[in-house]
């Protein structure tokens, strides 16, 4: 087999994942398909594309999978996984991986991973409204996720927490992490599905955030 074939075996092996390495290797491709480096680029890939690996951000565990550790927001695997592919991907590749580990795998504190950050919907900060959805019970890096959100905060981007709202409709949050955001001229609140189209439309006129917080907070018109 010659080098240009072993290296198309090696690309559609990291393409299919490890179930098809058994299909690949009937090819003649013998059992050492994967060099250090591809296999590294490989475990990245199937933390967040293989379904088997039952990991998510709600307990990073392993049920059903090869892999030993998940990662879970609170996880030490989530660094170094963000180090491979970052390392192995170009930034645009890394920030539809990083995408797609929100929505597949619960990730959400990667919104402020800079990748993410850095694309086209905030290059222009002050034309820029971001709404984080969240109850801020975040197991990652705390004090980066609430540095990320000042720092765009003081970069002009009007910031909002919109608080996660239990099935009795009252907000359930962390309230030392929302403390701190207000802190810094970031509102907290939680607001009915209702009443967020009038909040967006003062937003986006240029009303002041702090106020319109209050009023939904108090269901007063805007």
């Amino acid at each position: 087999m010659t080098m240009i074939d072993q290296e198309q075996l090696k690309r559609w092996r990291l393409i299919l994942g490890a179930a098809s390495e058994e299909k690949l290797q009937s090819f003649g491709a013998g059992d050492g398909m994967l060099d250090e480096e591809s296999r590294l680029m490989d475990e990245a890939l199937a933390a967040i594309y293989d379904e088997t690996s039952g990991i998510s951000a709600d307990d990073g565990s392993n049920v059903g999978g090869p892999r030993k550790a998940g990662l879970g927001p609170s996880s030490p695997k989530l660094a170094k996984w963000l180090g491979d592919i970052r390392t192995f991907f170009p930034p645009d590749v890394v920030s539809v991986i990083q995408s797609d580990a929100i929505e597949r795998k619960g990730l959400k504190q990667l919104l402020f991973e800079p990748e993410l950050l850095s694309q086209s919907f905030i290059t222009e900060p002050k034309k820029t409204l971001f709404i984080l959805v969240s109850d801020l019970y975040e197991g990652g890096n705390r004090k980066e996720m609430i540095q990320r959100l000042v720092d765009m905060h003081q970069a002009g981007v009007k910031t909002i927490c919109l608080l996660a709202l239990s099935d009795q409709g009252v907000p359930s949050y962390d309230d030392a992490v929302a403390k701190k955001l207000a802190q810094y001229g970031i509102p907290c609140f939680g607001c009915s599905p209702e009443k967020l189209p009038e909040f967006i439309e003062g937003a986006l006129k240029g009303h002041d955030l702090a106020v319109l917080a209050e009023r939904v907070k108090h269901g007063k018109g805007m």
